[in-house]
């Protein structure tokens, strides 16, 4: 059985977030679990097991959101790891993206800047920071900071390229918006949807025949359907008419943008 440590953990938080995959997250909640055992009072421990906490909290259809008291819980253990580091940048990271989930934008852009102050050629900061901006409409922020984590990356994790396909979008670039989101689309169905949006506005057949299959086969999409899944993902109102406008475009039926199929 490999080891835990603060270093291990950290590497498994990465390889979940970035894949978003079940094992990942599995091995991850293990990991926690484990240095959370050996080291109750350890921030990086802390901060992740909040951080876990918080995710399956939010992922659970049945929970009560932001007011649970799981969720609260989970964000008062990260809050506990930055008194107990306060000069790290990652357990102000973690707690930046705890923010950033439930809406607490002001205090995200906060917290991501003390990181990125701490580290400021940290990818992951950076990168996470530009989620927020683009929240808080300031895109052309955002989209600066998403390019300088994918500069600043020996090898950019996928959803890093997130936001300038968000921005390409926007600006009606639809070669460039095909060309980020195929890049972000192992991160999971977002950037499948976001190529199909820009290739149905676009008339590109060809990203249309290699993305759409890919929509159209998504669980994630499946259950809910498409619209539903992105608006949680998706805050600015304009930008989410046209994404639904480039998917009915796509040929991509009504019915399953507002429901299961």
């Amino acid at each position: 059985m490999t080891t835990v440590s603060d270093y291990v953990c950290r590497l498994a938080f990465r390889a979940a977030r970035d894949t978003q995959a079940s094992s990942a997250s599995a091995r991850l909640i293990d990991c926690v679990e484990r240095l959370f055992r050996s080291q109750p009072d350890g921030p990086v421990a802390l901060a992740l097991k909040g951080w876990s906490t918080v995710q399956a909290e939010l992922g659970n259809p049945a929970a009560d959101g932001s007011a649970s008291k799981a969720v609260q819980d989970g964000q008062a253990m990260v809050e506990r790891a930055v008194q107990l580091a306060p000069d790290s940048a990652f357990v102000y990271e973690i707690l930046a993206n705890i923010q950033g989930l439930l809406g607490n934008l002001q205090a995200a852009k906060r917290n991501y800047s003390i990181a990125i102050g701490f580290q400021p050629l940290n990818p992951d900061a950076r990168a996470g920071y530009s989620l927020v901006l683009a929240a808080m409409g300031e895109w052309n922020s955002a989209e600066e900071n998403a390019l300088a984590a994918i500069e600043a990356s020996a090898v950019p994790s996928a959803w890093f390229y997130g936001i300038p396909a968000l921005q390409a979008m926007r600006q009606q670039r639809f070669d460039d918006a095909i060309r980020y989101a195929r890049l972000t689309a192992p991160a999971g169905p977002f950037g499948s949807v976001l190529a199909v949006a820009a290739a149905g506005l676009g008339n590109d057949q060809a990203a249309l025949a290699e993305f759409r299959p890919e929509v159209l086969n998504a669980e994630a999409l499946r259950r809910v359907g498409i619209m539903v899944w992105l608006k949680p993902r998706v805050t600015d109102s304009l930008l989410l008419v046209q994404l639904q406008t480039g998917l009915l475009a796509a040929g991509i039926p009504q019915s399953a943008l507002t429901g299961p199929y």
